[in-house]
């Protein structure tokens, strides 16, 4: 448990799930101008998918941009949540476990060879799994199951769920194993960062497919800014065509 977390104050006191099945499921929608989620930390872990919109999230220190698509795993005793207020609504679900209710009383193999691992403090925090991986798609169907059980709460549902919890998890597990190794970090195309990081942030946020939950990923920024950056564009395109008598070369501007 983090020290610096127990020092603020900050813990969660509402229940999640009970002591015999302690998971629950938050559907959460936010107006904007409101601020997503105050920091806060508590003990279950908790598995964060945004379906609409864009945030920023802290978590310990560390400031993530999140846009719809974007699933988050806070670790046990993370101090997590925003101090932005939204410029435009945004909603996402969340998920909340207590690791012994994974793990077993007795650490069995699955505990010791695959949860140990991930949730390891020198792993980090957090694990981001960004909507282009590929395996956000049997995540996302993971979530979706869960929150359908739920509701539905049929005969032998928990038994459902904790299943659907591992299907989930193993997603992770492979993310935090190609992370470490190199092999899960995001295509050049794909990054926010650089030279051509502004129009990246726009293709990921306007151009990029729906979710799959069917909404929209949320106006995180106005027609005036695209028109701003793409009238840009143009205007200096038009300032080198002539000064060097070419037509617009389309090379990086930025």
């Amino acid at each position: 448990m983090k020290k610096a977390a127990r020092a603020t104050g900050l813990k969660e006191k509402k229940q999640h799930g009970d002591q015999m099945f302690p998971v629950a499921i938050y559907d959460v929608f936010m107006d904007a101008g409101k601020v997503p989620v105050y920091l806060h930390w508590h003990e279950e872990l908790e598995i964060l998918f945004f379906t609409e919109g864009c945030t920023t999230f802290l978590i310990e220190g560390t400031e993530l941009s999140l846009t719809a698509g974007d699933m988050l795993l806070v670790k046990p005793g993370a101090l997590h949540g925003g101090h932005d207020k939204l410029t435009a609504p945004a909603a996402y679900r969340a998920i909340l476990v207590r690791y012994e209710f994974l793990a077993g009383i007795g650490q069995d193999r699955i505990g010791r060879k695959y949860l140990e691992p991930l949730f390891a403090a020198k792993s980090g925090n957090y694990i981001h799994m960004p909507g282009w991986y590929r395996m956000h798609g049997q995540a996302a169907e993971a979530v979706k199951a869960v929150f359908s059980l739920f509701e539905e709460q049929g005969k032998g549902y928990e038994l459902l769920v904790k299943a659907r919890l591992f299907e989930l998890f193993y997603s992770f597990y492979l993310l935090a194993d190609e992370n470490e190794s190199g092999a899960g970090k995001e295509p050049y195309h794909m990054r926010s960062n650089g030279k051509t990081g502004r129009f990246m942030i726009l293709y990921r946020r306007i151009i990029r497919k729906r979710s799959r939950w069917g909404r929209w990923p949320g106006r995180c920024i106005s027609v005036k800014d695209i028109f701003v950056v793409f009238s840009r564009i143009i205007f200096i395109c038009l300032l080198w065509s002539m000064s060097t008598g070419f037509g617009c070369s389309g090379r990086n501007i930025w």
